[in-house]
């Protein structure tokens, strides 16, 4: 599978001499397109293993999670390439995503190390 945005597509055009590197990251719009690609294989990941317990009739029980699972991921992809959006808006959202990511790590290693959250 291709790991770059498609030439000429809106991401690569998005992406082209990073217009919003800075304090914004280094390159941010490329880390857009890598977290679309990223969520957009872990939804077709959940759905396909998701296919396969209902192909087998086993685990029926891991449906709600691998299920949700893919929903998430879908809903992160799109609301990262909703149209419309300016480039500098898909930056923040991702931004956003990956310090609420962050924020979450930060709560499982609290609550690992027995400190309270």
């Amino acid at each position: 599978m291709n790991q770059r945005p498609a030439a000429g597509s809106p991401a690569d055009k998005e992406a082209d001499g990073e217009p919003h590197a800075g304090d914004w990251g280094l390159h941010p719009s490329s880390a857009v397109f890598a977290t679309v690609l990223l969520t957009t294989w872990s939804c077709t990941d959940h759905l396909s293993i998701a296919g396969t317990v209902l192909e087998h009739h086993r685990g029926i029980s891991s449906l709600y999670t691998l299920t949700r699972g893919a929903a998430e991921s879908a809903a992160i992809a799109c609301y990262l390439t909703e149209p419309g959006i300016g480039s500098l808006e898909r930056v923040r959202r991702n931004l956003n995503y990956d310090l609420q990511a962050m924020h979450e790590d930060l709560n499982m290693l609290r609550a690992i190390a027995g400190r309270p959250t």
